[in-house]
């Protein structure tokens, strides 16, 4: 099964946001933005392509409606929509054509078949790039010898957009006037392996979390999303990491700490465990790395649940319907609608403090079982259960 990188997650949890997807169109790829009537702008299903194709896409795909001439379709008039797919690439890939050619078989594959009139949307492949290495543009008639121009019709030529975050100057993503979370990414993704850099601009990266205007919630779970980032990819060591936060607001400070903690208690245990077998010191190295992972497995597994069970909880307290709660949560129709039924005040509450409660245990394979005892106490079956944890 592939394995996600931690730039495919914090992709995901920037370019997942609304807002976000809008303030980049607008910001990076205005051209096509001012076309687009934002208003529905809308994250399609993301469970339709192939699991060997997720190998080489984080598979995000929005719908809009483009605009006629500048202006928004007429009252009765239907909206020609369009399909974006955003892809993020840390390195070149010379094949990306090919790579974009199955993806969009896939996508109007999936449209086709979900489409009541045959007819599909189309779809603009936008590749976000963030490698070392120059990116070339190639056409695919590049990729194929042809003995005779007459043959050049037969080729599925298309284009792509490119955004090549190397060539954009910092203070650009830093100024740019609306999408908080999109700056942050951009700014770790722009620099992943400077560390100086990251303590230099510390508050430009974060500065998301004084946003009045930003929900809370989202901040929260965006901020632990960016401190698992950071915890991937800069190599911090305990007081190094301590110090750096120190420079930052106190909530961040907080959070940021108390997730290192745990983290570094589970690499610690492994590491004696690894060196009793193989000498402690190649046993401590082996040892933090397998618990950097564990203890970041640990802590997405928690946070995911405990985002997803608060985000359902605030629907039902508003009394929205089911197909609300589906179309914004994403989740499996199973998994609400047994929310749903089993919803009350105590169980709802009893549920989020045993989710809490799960930060304390000692390893993953312990946390997975509480949280499937406490799911199946709240009265969620053992089916929906597996396939919720199974879900990529």
């Amino acid at each position: 099964m592939p394995k996600n990188t931690p730039h495919d997650e914090l992709f995901k949890a920037t370019f997942t946001i609304e807002s976000e997807v809008e303030a980049f169109l607008r910001t990076y790829l205005p051209e096509i933005g001012k076309h687009l009537d934002f208003t529905t702008l809308k994250l399609q299903s993301s469970n339709y392509i192939s699991p060997d194709l997720r190998e080489f896409f984080s598979d995000i795909v929005y719908s809009c409606c483009w605009k006629s001439e500048n202006e928004a379709p007429q009252k009765g008039q239907s909206a020609v929509q369009v399909a974006l797919l955003l892809e993020h690439k840390s390195y070149y890939p010379e094949n990306i054509h090919i790579q974009l050619l199955r993806y969009l078989v896939e996508t109007y594959q999936h449209q086709f078949h979900n489409s009541k009139k045959g007819l599909l949307q189309l779809t603009i492949p936008i590749v976000i790039y963030h490698g070392e290495t120059d990116w070339s543009i190639r056409s695919f008639s590049e990729y194929v010898e042809l003995p005779s121009p007459s043959l050049k019709k037969y080729l599925p030529l298309f284009d792509y957009e490119l955004v090549d975050l190397k060539k954009i100057a910092k203070e650009l993503i830093i100024n740019q006037a609306i999408g908080f979370y999109l700056r942050s990414t951009f700014l770790l993704f722009k620099h992943k392996n400077d560390k100086r850099f990251l303590k230099l601009f510390s508050r430009e990266i974060f500065t998301f979390v004084v946003q009045q205007e930003l929900n809370e919630d989202q901040k929260q779970h965006f901020l632990r999303q960016l401190v698992t980032y950071i915890f991937k990819n800069y190599r911090f060591d305990k007081k190094e990491f301590f110090d750096y936060t120190k420079k930052l607001p106190t909530m961040i400070e907080t959070t940021a700490n108390s997730f290192y903690e745990t983290i570094w208690e589970e690499a610690t245990r492994k590491g004696q465990e690894y060196g009793m077998a193989q000498g402690f010191e190649e046993g401590l190295e082996k040892g933090l790395e397998q618990g950097l992972e564990q203890g970041l497995e640990k802590g997405r597994l928690i946070t995911s649940l405990l985002d997803h069970i608060l985000l359902l909880g605030r629907m039902k307290e508003k009394n929205k319907l089911l197909d609300l709660m589906l179309d914004i949560s994403g989740l499996p129709l199973a998994f609400v609608a047994q929310f749903t039924e089993h919803y009350t005040s105590d169980n709802f509450q009893r549920l989020v403090a045993q989710i809490e409660r799960s930060n304390q245990l000692p390893d993953l394979e312990e946390t997975r079982d509480h949280l499937s005892t406490a799911l199946l106490q709240y009265g969620f079956q053992v089916e929906t259960i597996t396939a919720y944890f199974q879900r990529k």
